[in-house]
């Protein structure tokens, strides 16, 4: 009888333990967690609301596939394998039928209104989606089914323990979160103990919810990008916090995204749209550029530190805008030496602009917020597009979309006084085309095949 005893009590203590967890997640939470529409009875945040101990709740949500259980209890399939590109609808992952508007259909009691990063924590309240859903079915996006692959190993090739959890009846999400932990930071924007992210590397726990797992603990040469319409104020809440104390906010984004994006690991893309500077097309689908973030020989707009000349006398031969420009953090008198974090540019979920670019980067709508006035508008749709993201951080020529000084005029120009214009811009063309240069792990090596003689091997990413 006490050996009986003792067991139960020891199971009592291990299922406290477990259920602690799940009761301070987004989902568990018994405000505004997980409340099923076809559930009425049920307490919010109670695990049948998405698990269902016997296939159904008298009929009224999704009927089990081929009239058997769906894996993990779950009432409904976890995802559509079958569904290689967007668009979506709400059955193709289990998922979206919780986080998506009440319009698109939500089975949560009022929907769930999740805004993409620029809007949370950007401050662009102008972006009109509305939900991951939603998100997810714009012009360019996590591929759910690329994602699927790559975690069971059907495609590219990684070393992350993805089979210690991810199952071949997983959700593409689990990738990235734990739904059993996984917290609300839209509700606590600066403060990452509520971070909604698990490593691959490390499912079981949570990551950016401990001070070293922040942007401020991984380096001091982050400056967080301005808050939308402000010069003064800075991600992630439009607070005029020092570059230490914002970075501080935030998880270390650098360190998850660089679980899988990284020079290891191949990653497959269904949709991604590669140029090719060599013949100057555009091709769909392939794998990503490796990145490499860290090293001294990687990007420099990650730990590689810009390779401008600083013995001019001109004080920002990076040629870089506010706040890079002029900043208390301990970087190269002339601007260079910022690490910059993934989600400075990109979206976590999907984008209408290619490769996930944002709608607002450094606190102005893309294009530098000088679109309407130029006669442009502000959406990457295309690879040559991509000038209108490098415009807000990067000095363009004044009152133009241009880039002849910061090539071709400024005391550290890679092609001062160049003769001819001909010889370069005759194949690489007149205007914007950034992308013949910079790009992930980029140099200008494209003037090897059309110019040798201007060459300078810098790299230009």
């Amino acid at each position: 009888m006490r050996a009986a005893i003792l067991t139960a009590v020891l199971l009592l203590a291990s299922a406290t333990a477990h259920a602690g967890g799940y009761l301070l997640s987004a989902h568990g939470n018994t405000t505004y967690g997980v409340s099923r529409t076809s559930m009425p009875g049920y307490s919010v945040g109670n695990c049948d609301n998405c698990h269902e101990m016997h296939a159904s709740q008298n009929g009224a949500e999704p009927a089990p596939v081929n009239g058997a259980p769906s894996p993990f209890a779950l009432f409904a399939p976890n995802f559509n394998t079958a569904k290689t590109t967007n668009p979506y609808v709400l059955s193709d992952d289990y998922c979206f039928y919780c986080h998506s508007t009440t319009t698109d259909g939500s089975l949560q009691n009022g929907g769930i209104d999740n805004h993409n990063f620029s809007y949370t924590f950007g401050g662009y309240n102008a972006s009109n989606v509305t939900g991951i859903f939603q998100m997810f079915n714009q012009a360019s996006y996590h591929n759910l089914y690329d994602i699927y692959q790559f975690a069971t190993g059907n495609a590219g090739s990684t070393t992350l323990p993805f089979s210690s959890f991810f199952k071949p009846q997983s959700n593409p999400c689990d990738a990235c979160h734990n739904p059993h932990i996984v917290r609300a930071n839209r509700r606590n924007v600066a403060d990452p103990y509520y971070t909604p992210l698990s490593k691959p590397s490390d499912h079981s726990h949570l990551w950016g919810d401990d001070a070293n797992e922040t942007l401020a603990a991984l380096t001091d040469m982050y400056q967080p990008p301005y808050y939308y319409g402000s010069t003064v104020t800075f991600e992630p809440d439009g607070t005029a916090g020092t570059p230490a104390q914002q970075a501080a906010k935030m998880p270390d984004y650098i360190s998850f995204c660089t679980d899988c994006h990284n020079t290891v690991n191949t990653i497959y893309s269904t949709t991604i749209q590669h140029f090719d500077p060599n013949t100057g097309t555009v091709t769909t689908g392939g794998n990503l550029y490796s990145i490499d973030w860290f090293s001294a020989n990687g990007d420099k707009h990650g730990f590689r530190v810009a390779d401008s000349n600083t013995t001019l006398a001109d004080p920002n031969t990076a040629s870089l805008q506010a706040p890079y420009n002029n900043t208390s953090l301990p970087v190269n008198a002339n601007g260079a030496g910022f690490v910059v974090s993934c989600m400075d540019c990109h979206e976590a979920h999907g984008s209408k602009n290619l490769y996930l670019i944002r709608e607002e980067v450094n606190g102005k709508e893309l294009g530098d917020g000088l679109a309407s006035t130029l006669g442009f508008n502000t959406t990457i749709s295309t690879p040559n597009d991509i000038w209108k993201l490098c415009m807000n951080c990067h000095q363009h020529d004044p009152g133009s979309e241009g880039w002849y000084y910061v090539h071709h005029y400024y005391p550290d120009a890679p092609y001062l006084n160049p003769k001819g214009c001909g010889w370069c811009h005759g194949t690489l063309g007149y205007g914007n085309n950034c992308q013949y240069c910079h790009f992930h792990g980029g140099d200008d090596s494209i003037l090897l095949t059309i110019n040798p003689s201007w060459y300078t091997g810098r790299r230009t990413f």
